[in-house]
């Protein structure tokens, strides 16, 4: 038996997700064994051939199932307190890693050991680049502004598209506040510190929150863009169906009141929360009306 600490845990929370964790598990497998890894995966109480896929590798892969969907960070968790990698890595069920992802990444934060988490450039099956993968830690005015649209319709200003950074070129290699819960690279003497996901949020925004508290801890959270991997963005979450709209803007809400709810002008949190549940509330509409 090799005792051997492992190089990376990889955990994967599933949901509903068969088609995707298989092709994700595949490139894990067939792409990146020349680094020494264990792969965690985490049910959240799946009700499709989720779980029977992950079974079907065998002892290769840890398997815990949840009896109830306990959200995104929760489960998260379970799987990082059974890591024994020096590094974690937090990967969803919707990517695809190609070869060598994993040894590149993991090479380049021990050249760099100020990194406390790390993501490649991930890129969607339309070849551009997921935005959420290197983000601003976003202000009430970020957060104002992508609710409203203006940070697509002028994605080169540095005033109105700060949260996305897209006036940056995608290929630069960037120190960010915040990168994608689809990949993140944790090294685990800095989760130690920083500590876990925080459960109070079910799912979405926990990513921003937990890359901004490395931040906060003095930990560097990079871009790093000579590594690449897919991501096949919404291909787990479905994310505009009524529920996961509701629950993308509650966790907005959540995320605003742990960082500027005691801080900003009774004023200014009102219209934030107008502007908050109107959005929803169109989302929901045009949801509904397949628009």
């Amino acid at each position: 038996m090799n005792n051997l600490r492992p190089e990376i845990s990889i955990v994967v929370v599933s949901f509903n997700c068969s088609r995707f964790i298989d092709i994700c598990l595949r490139s894990i497998f067939s792409g990146n064994s020349e680094i020494r890894h264990e792969v965690i995966v985490v049910d959240n109480a799946s009700s499709d051939m989720t779980v029977s896929t992950v079974r079907s590798y065998g002892q290769r892969i840890s398997l815990i199932v949840n009896h109830s969907n306990r959200g995104y960070g929760r489960a998260a968790n379970q799987g990082i307190r059974k890591a024994k990698g020096r590094f974690i890595l937090v990967l969803n069920p919707d990517t695809y890693l190609p070869s060598q992802t994993l040894r590149k990444c993991v090479e380049y934060k021990y050249l760099n050991q100020s990194i406390g988490v790390l993501t490649p450039k991930l890129v969607m099956p339309n070849g551009q680049l997921d935005w959420a993968c290197r983000r601003s830690f976003p202000t009430t005015f970020d957060l104002a502004s992508r609710l409203l649209g203006l940070d697509r319709l002028f994605p080169q200003s540095r005033l109105l598209a700060r949260y996305a950074l897209s006036y940056l070129d995608t290929d630069q290699v960037l120190d960010v506040d915040c990168i994608s819960g689809s990949f993140m690279l944790a090294r685990s003497s800095a989760v130690q510190e920083v500590g876990l996901f925080d459960e109070r949020f079910f799912m979405f925004f926990e990513d921003l929150d937990w890359s901004y508290r490395f931040r906060l801890k003095g930990w560097r959270v990079a871009y790093y863009p000579l590594v690449q991997a897919f991501h096949f963005k919404r291909g787990v979450t479905r994310m505009f169906n009524d529920a996961m709209i509701q629950e993308f803007h509650r966790s907005l809400l959540q995320g605003y009141a742990k960082y500027y709810g005691s801080e900003d002008h009774p004023l200014a949190k009102g219209l934030f929360h107008a502007l908050v549940h109107v959005r929803m509330l169109t989302s929901r509409l045009a949801n509904m009306l397949g628009v």
